[in-house]
């Protein structure tokens, strides 16, 4: 008589969601190499992205921590509200509002764990609207709607190729949509709930807990989306590749492939990075700043730009890395063991670990509390 196969609980509350969930509403979660990789496009798609009357699959090389990874971007195609089949890359407007989709995931009652240990994030467009609005992006409803539509059905594909001792290379494929699930209670509605689900790499990290908090604030106030993609690449070469946290060495060709920028005119683009960079010291981010370009014979080619970081930036890492590593101790603490898997929580669980962030707290001195 054959076995009945066991089945696998279903986990409505995961206790990692305790840890992924954050009553400071200037922070959000940011998850290594997606929030990185070059999967939008910062402006209008040109013409040249243009095959008759259809967009271009993009292909994009980046570099992150030494490794080298190929990116690939189909667009979305869907229907306008006239009903004309059109089609979109994700750009700066899809951007924003996976920051917000992110940080309403980051507030209490938000996510919920399906049987697949799929996570879904529940929302309003009003309330998606009202937040962009807040943080200086006006969007219409219905340009949110398509947004989230761009974000569900546009694909990223993120190669990295490693080579293995033999010699062999081994392609690491990871091919994926922001969104992979969307749901409208009543799409023509916005105080209607929707649901979206996140993607396999922020599941992945939201279950390892390799993930860490980010300025949400920072981000969303930034001027452009160059400064955000570095900001960002700034935060994560502290957050996830231990760099120095004062010093940072960038050039403007990895600011121009990681922020996927038109390098058509390679002086124009290089400018825009000096630009993008003195924003951000304008915005106490950048200290200090040293500028060196890089010459062939007498053609610059590129620009080295030594970074200074802010005290302020440097608390926030600081914090962001104290916090990411407390994590991983209460979890060990509260369910015997690393994150290896969704486990379920219960008020007993909770319970604990309500007592052990109260004890750290207590015993805390100030200064690491003002951080």
């Amino acid at each position: 008589m054959a076995k009945t196969p066991k089945l696998k609980p279903i986990i409505h509350d995961p206790l990692q969601g305790e840890f992924w969930v954050t009553d400071d509403a200037r922070v959000a979660n940011t998850i290594s190499l997606w929030d990185i990789a070059p999967r939008s496009i910062p402006a209008k798609a040109p013409d040249e992205l243009k095959d008759g009357n259809y967009l271009k699959t993009l292909e994009r090389s980046f570099t992150l921590a030494g490794n080298l990874y190929h990116v690939t971007v189909r667009p979305a195609r869907f229907k306008d509200k006239s009903g004309k089949e059109f089609e979109r890359y994700p750009g700066e407007r899809e951007r924003l509002v996976e920051w917000v989709i992110r940080r309403i995931a980051a507030m209490r009652n938000r996510i919920s764990l399906s049987a697949k240990d799929e996570v879904n994030v529940s929302f309003t467009t009003h309330e998606v609207r009202t937040e962009l609005a807040r943080t200086g992006h006006a969007y219409s409803f219905y340009e949110i709607t398509e947004a989230l539509q761009v974000l569900h059905l546009s694909t990223v594909e993120i190669v990295k190729i490693d080579t293995g001792p033999d010699g062999h290379a081994k392609e690491r494929v990871i091919s994926a949509s922001t969104f992979p699930q969307l749901s409208f209670s009543d799409r023509s509605k916005e105080n209607c709930r929707s649901t979206v689900q996140l993607n396999w790499l922020a599941t992945q990290a939201m279950k390892h807990l390799d993930f860490r908090q980010m300025n949400y604030e920072a981000v969303m106030g930034m001027r452009g989306p160059i400064e955000r993609w570095v900001y960002t690449r700034l935060n994560h070469d502290v957050l996830y590749y231990r760099m120095h946290p004062h010093v940072h060495e960038i050039y403007a060709s990895e600011v121009i492939d990681g922020a996927a920028m038109s390098n058509k005119v390679a002086r124009n683009a290089m400018k825009r990075v000096t630009e993008c960079m003195e924003a951000l010291r304008a915005d106490d981010v950048i200290r200090e700043l040293q500028c060196e370009d890089v010459l062939d014979g007498r053609r610059k080619t590129d620009i080295k730009y030594t970074i200074t970081l802010t005290d302020k930036f440097v608390e926030e890492t600081t914090r962001s890395l104290r916090i990411a590593n407390e994590n991983l101790e209460d979890f060990r603490e509260v369910a015997g063991g690393d994150p290896e898997t969704f486990v379920p929580s219960d008020p007993i669980k909770k319970e604990k670990l309500r007592r052990i962030r109260s004890k750290r707290l207590a015993e805390q001195p100030k200064s690491l509390l003002l951080l």
